[in-house]
């Protein structure tokens, strides 16, 4: 018999851990028997082999991490409020407490996360009902271009992403010295079309284009939202 199998239907995953898409509000799932006890006591007919499941969400979520640490905005609840929170950059944790942050270091039960600096992120709530930032800024992982956020369905088969997930790494180690930023490879009309909203009739685009190049991502909008949070001028906002 094949080992293929596929995620229970209820389950997605996002970079900042696995939830319930058919619960009425996000639900967050601990992986290691949240999963398993979400299914048992909200969808009783669903089959669960836990141990294996819990192997390939692991897996996942370490690959959308790769993949998508520049850009988490798709993950994010699109117009939500921003709340400044401490972020640990390793687990994908938001906490509301610095007490909590430096508690969440000090345990023995996490001792491959590294607490980078005391500095407060702006997060946004996310799609699987958690906190997270648009990006993450440790050590890049040098990944390969994605076209799109992948979000792990049940529709999604198990083994197919596993495989994907070790060409990805095999990729990254071999080549990620020549790895060039994603937005600094886009066209200059590409780069325009970002841009393109945000500029008056009377203005040229592409000449603005030129001097926007490094942010002009699809997340430019809340880039920008987030920089006139440190402006003074509070007149200037009204641009975004």
């Amino acid at each position: 018999m094949s080992n293929v199998f596929s995620f229970p239907p209820f389950l997605a995953i996002s970079p900042f851990g696995p939830y319930c898409k058919e619960c009425a509000a996000p639900a967050p799932l601990a992986v290691e028997k949240g999963i398993l006890s979400h299914g048992k006591t909200s969808h009783p007919n669903v089959l669960i082999k836990n141990a294996p499941l819990v192997r390939e969400v692991k897996t996942q979520i370490v690959e959308l991490r790769l993949r998508h640490s520049s850009d988490l905005s798709p993950f994010l609840v699109p117009g939500s409020p921003v709340r400044e929170m401490w972020f640990c950059m390793d687990c994908f944790e938001a906490f509301a407490k610095k007490a909590n942050y430096k508690r969440h270091f000090e345990s023995q039960k996490n001792k491959g996360c590294v607490a980078i600096d005391d500095a407060k992120l702006f997060c946004y709530p996310t799609i699987c009902g958690r906190f997270g930032p648009k990006t993450i800024k440790k050590n890049p992982p040098f990944v390969s271009v994605v076209e799109s956020p992948t979000v792990v369905t049940n529709a999604t088969s198990v083994s197919s992403l596993s495989q994907s997930a070790h060409a990805a790494s095999v990729l990254d180690v071999n080549s990620c010295e020549s790895k060039v930023p994603t937005n600094l490879m886009m066209t200059l009309d590409e780069a325009s079309e970002i841009l393109k909203p945000f500029v008056r009739p009377d203005e040229d685009v592409k000449d603005l284009s030129l001097i926007f190049y490094p942010l002009l991502v699809c997340g430019f909008e809340g880039t920008m939202r987030e920089y006139l949070e440190f402006l003074p001028n509070k007149r200037m906002k009204i641009l975004f």
